[in-house]
């Protein structure tokens, strides 16, 4: 298991240093085996010192709990992998300050490993975001998507459509996220599919709920992609946690719009779990709130929503708003985000 010590080197960082040493005077070599700063790995010999940079995965790999937040100054590519712990629930991914003053583009790949969702890139958002169904997502999810104001300034990798990045990891010494050496071409196609001349200025932070059904230790990768440097977006990737979860009542099946399940009689009792973005009340779900559902109260074990339009009682749904002595009200479901809701008439 790793130890941290301090150790002094003869040149500017690890992978540029022959030796490690135990004194500043550089007098006393360390001891044989291997060394890390967070960002590569090296194995010290007697009589050789360093030998060259090996691949170390774990080297970027960091326990969610450290609640560390991708925050580069600089055109990279910033990598993470954020391990879970083992309590059940959602995790929280945020990106902050996409409409900040002048905001730059970013791109975004969460990929998880094992019982996680492989890929993810569907997004709502605290503010107004002014796309249908309140889902801000790009094409394709196997590759970064990208994400952007309107009236962002653009930089001549962006308007080239693709560039040469330097890799940036997190390097746990300084808190900071540093350069590796190492460089990769991205395109950016993939950008957000609606609308495509960017976001309005009143949406918010951009959020996602990936939930996380066991308690096997698996990990969120992250790749952050800085095409144009700052000031940028920030990423935070939180421990799973549990989610409000409170019995309610849903229709039976769902129909093609707010008219129709309206319309539909048969309503019954489902377990349904609240994921905060808009809405700040636990169980009064707004347009732009994650909406699941559990088979237990309390088990931390969620599962999606089908698509459509369902219907539900007004009193979990504040927004819908005169319906009279109607108590009842539709709403539309994508991708487990919430939009279009109506009171019933």
């Amino acid at each position: 298991m790793a130890e941290y010590s301090d150790f002094f080197l003869d040149g500017a960082n690890l992978q540029s240093s022959t030796a490690v040493y135990t004194t500043s005077a550089l007098t006393t070599f360390a001891a044989d085996g291997y060394y890390s700063d967070g960002l590569v790995v090296r194995r010290q010999v007697t009589g050789i010192g360093l030998l060259p940079v090996e691949d170390c995965p774990a080297c970027g790999e960091f326990n969610c709990e450290k609640n560390i937040t991708i925050q580069p100054v600089t055109a990279s590519q910033c990598r993470i992998n954020y391990k879970m712990n083992a309590s059940l629930g959602a995790i929280k991914v945020t990106i902050s300050g996409i409409t900040q003053s002048s905001g730059r583009p970013i791109g975004i790949s969460l990929r998880g490993t094992g019982d996680l969702t492989a890929a993810y890139n569907t997004f709502s958002s605290t503010g107004l975001s002014g796309i249908q169904d309140n889902v801000i997502t790009a094409t394709s999810n196997t590759v970064p998507s990208y994400f952007y104001v309107n009236g962002m300034r653009v930089c001549q990798g962006w308007t080239n459509g693709s560039a040469e990045l330097p890799e940036y990891k997190y390097n746990p010494n300084t808190g900071l996220f540093a350069p590796t050496g190492t460089t990769s071409s991205f395109s950016y196609s993939n950008k957000m599919t609606t609308p495509s001349n960017g976001l309005p200025t009143t949406v918010g932070d951009i959020v996602t709920y990936i939930p996380k059904t066991t308690a096997a230790l698996d990990t969120i990768n992250v790749v952050a992609v800085y095409p144009c440097g700052g000031p940028t977006p920030t990423v935070n990737v939180g421990c799973p946690t549990a989610l409000y979860d409170f019995q309610g009542n849903l229709s039976l099946t769902t129909e093609e719009n707010n008219s129709d399940a309206c319309d539909n009689g048969s309503i019954g009792g489902r377990k349904l779990v609240h994921g905060k973005v808009r809405g700040t009340v636990n169980g009064q779900f707004k347009n732009g709130d994650y909406i699941f559902e559990t088979n237990v109260l309390g088990s931390g074990i969620y599962t999606e929503l089908a698509d459509g339009y369902w219907k539900s009682v007004r009193s979990n749904f504040p927004e819908a708003t005169g319906g009279g002595a109607n108590n009842f009200c539709s709403f539309k479901v994508t991708n487990n985000i919430i939009s279009s809701v109506q009171a019933c008439q």
